[in-house]
């Protein structure tokens, strides 16, 4: 047996396991509630606002705060999210 086909054989050994059963689940509700992408998604882009705006020389020290609070509020929205607790 080759390292290809142990790694396959090793592919079904996890796909077989009911921690992966439970983790694809929870993937698929995920990945099925928009409104949690939605929020994932305003989270990514505020993140990149961020990181544009701390990579100023004239960083905006307002803007910097207003942005940091929305991430913190998208964050907990999304945390809160009854498809992120299972």
């Amino acid at each position: 047996m080759n390292v290809i086909e142990m790694a396959r054989e090793l592919g079904k050994l996890i796909q077989q396991d009911e921690r992966y059963a439970v983790y694809y689940k929870a993937k698929e509700a995920n990945d099925k509630d928009e409104a949690l992408q939605t929020l994932i998604n305003e989270f990514n882009m505020k993140r990149v606002q961020l990181n544009t705006e701390m990579s100023k020389p004239d960083k905006d020290s307002t803007k910097l705060s207003e942005l940091d609070c929305e991430i913190k509020s998208l964050y907990g929205n999304i945390m809160s999210n009854e498809n992120m607790s299972t």
